[in-house]
């Protein structure tokens, strides 16, 4: 669909194109524009259907006049072959179109579509005619009642932070809590060390129920009621110590 309207005081086509993100205008236009406003540089990389990246010039602030209605609005100047009426355009002024009369509603003002003077392909095919064949016109299947579209992008949010992994299904049972707790104050690369230390050497930990190491308890050994007894020096001894006097 194709709507006339002027920009910069030049009288242009405008093709309503629902597909586009931003509204753009052709070099060729632009350079008709007498008063041309400072283009300032695209800091979005716009793409084609096709994956081809669009060339654009710069992006300024221009007046856009449809009927009586004038439009302060960014155009992106450049990158394609004929001027387009974005879907920026379209959500903001909430354009409708009226197909009974032929009109695009702006904020109110009718806007007659224009016809397009472009064909939509230049060359046709005329199959042969063959005795006995008669022609038939495929249909597509339709599916009765709600269906899921397959291609619905749900956005994600972005978090600027490096997570550890502090998993413990590999650490054996007995050894979780070790991990937990020595990973309290350790990141990155210092965890997977640690969990690497700690399966290394699992074996010198006492398992539920083995012996291990503990200071749970205090161990004691009872005498019963007997008193030391003081051993009487070896007579040798005694002899020895009796010559050195």
């Amino acid at each position: 669909m194709m709507v006339q309207g002027r920009v910069g005081g030049v009288l242009a086509n405008w093709k309503i194109d629902t597909g586009a993100k931003s509204t753009f205008l052709t070099k060729e236009t632009y350079e008709l524009v007498v008063d041309k406003p400072v283009l300032q540089p695209v800091d979005i990389n716009y793409v084609t259907a096709n994956g081809q990246r669009l060339e654009c010039l710069g992006k300024a602030s221009m007046t856009l006049i449809f009927g009586d209605k004038s439009f302060k609005h960014e155009i992106i100047v450049g990158g394609v072959n004929s001027n387009l009426i974005g879907e920026d355009f379209i959500t903001i002024y909430r354009c409708v179109w009226d197909h009974n009369e032929s009109c695009l509603v702006i904020q109110g003002s009718r806007i007659p579509l224009e016809a397009s003077d472009r064909k939509m392909s230049s060359e046709g095919y005329c199959p042969r005619d063959y005795p006995g064949a008669s022609w038939t016109r495929g249909r597509n299947k339709v599916r009765i009642g709600p269906t899921i579209n397959l291609c619905q992008q749900n956005p994600a949010q972005h978090v600027n932070q490096v997570t550890t992994d502090t998993d413990t299904s590999i650490v054996p049972e007995h050894l979780q809590l070790v991990f937990e707790r020595g990973c309290k104050h350790l990141k990155g690369e210092q965890v997977e060390k640690f969990k690497k230390f700690i399966l290394k050497n699992q074996n010198c930990f006492a398992r539920p129920g083995e012996v291990g190491r503990t200071h749970l308890w205090i161990h004691k050994i009872k005498l019963k009621d007997e008193k030391p007894v003081r051993e009487p020096l070896l007579v040798g001894g005694f002899q020895c110590l009796k010559d050195k006097q």
